[in-house]
């Protein structure tokens, strides 16, 4: 099951409490206005108006900016909350005649009603090969999978493939997730060790170009065996 799920259906429900409780709060109004203009079967249609405008406003306007919110959806999703910044260290890839080994900065946000992954694969160097996006993903708790494509230009930018990713179950939010990605025109699959960045300095050190090939290297000796 899909833990996003749950985000609609939190919307629904309180879509139609918020219309309830409207509809409740404006019946006096409502039997005012009947009897104002002599037609008390008018009453149903006020009632009707309210309620329909109270789940409009509730589920097009108030909700989806309260969903925008990251920390929101973190409650919402406790245990399950994937998003942020992740590093993913791969098993050495063959590019251009030679073994490359490949690093990737993902990050994972929730982009109109779905989840979104980018990111850019560094060279154990530090130096970016290809930035990716995903074409869709799909999230059957704790197994994420999506496809991947490539944008802008670079020694892998006619990588593409379908990556599959299985959170590490914590006492917390995930930290860590392994898989495998299938790469179109590779025979093997390579599999995939990743890790959440939590410290912002951590993300600091990604930003700076003279510390990323350090910060890259322990990456690397620290997730592949």
């Amino acid at each position: 099951m899909d833990p996003y799920d749950r985000l609609q259906k939190i919307r629904t429900v309180l879509a139609a409490a918020s219309a309830a409780i409207l509809t409740a709060l404006i019946e006096p109004l409502a039997g005012q206005l009947g009897e104002q203009i002599s037609n008390v079967g008018a009453i149903p249609t006020v009632q009707i108006l309210a309620a329909v405008i109270g789940w409009a406003t509730i589920s097009v306007l108030i909700l989806p900016l309260v969903e925008s919110s990251k920390y929101y959806r973190r409650v919402v999703l406790g245990r399950k909350f994937i998003e942020g910044v992740w590093i993913t260290v791969a098993t050495p890839i063959e590019l251009e005649h030679k073994t490359e080994q490949t690093v990737e900065v993902l990050e994972i946000d929730w982009v109109d009603t779905r989840l979104c992954l980018t990111g850019t694969v560094y060279s154990k160097e530090g130096a970016k090969l290809a930035r990716f996006r995903s074409r869709f993903s799909k999230l059957e708790w704790p197994i994420l999978n999506h496809q991947v494509e490539d944008v802008g230009a670079g020694p892998l930018a006619s990588m593409e493939g379908l990556a599959e990713m299985h959170f590490h179950k914590r006492d917390g939010v995930p930290l860590r997730f392994s898989g495998h990605f299938d790469h179109v025109g590779m025979k093997n699959a390579h599999s995939i060790e990743g890790i959440k960045i939590t410290r912002h300095r951590d993300r600091k050190l990604l930003d700076d170009k003279a510390k990323r090939r350090e910060f890259i290297a322990l990456q690397i000796d620290e997730n592949i065996p």
